[in-house]
């Protein structure tokens, strides 16, 4: 199970770039943003998820503010559409199942 962040321009205005949450072949739009090429460069291909939430050699502002954004849109991804998708949901599902089984 793969799931990628993945950015892509807009064909007809090249100045935006919008972001999706990619897993089994669903496709999640999370938000758009105006280009900037260290963006673009780092979620063109694809990013894996881990690496998406990381702040580990983030070196521009652009990719940072991009990667502080991400959590809050995921987290309304998975209520949205009853996902999964963060550490800390699933901690929290796995918890409620403990305490369901222990009961």
């Amino acid at each position: 199970m793969t799931e990628i962040i993945i950015c892509v321009k807009d064909p007809r205005d090249y100045s935006k770039l919008y972001f999706y949450y990619e897993n089994e072949g669903q496709r999640y739009y999370l938000f758009g943003q105006h280009y900037t090429t260290e963006v673009f460069k780092t979620f063109n291909n694809g990013c894996k998820l881990k690496e998406a939430l990381s702040f580990e050699n983030v070196k521009g502002t652009s990719l940072k503010k991009v990667k502080e954004k991400l959590p809050k849109y995921l987290a309304y991804i998975e209520k949205e559409y009853e996902l999964t998708i963060l550490q800390k949901t699933k901690d929290k599902v796995n918890k409620k199942f403990k305490n369901k089984k222990a009961a």
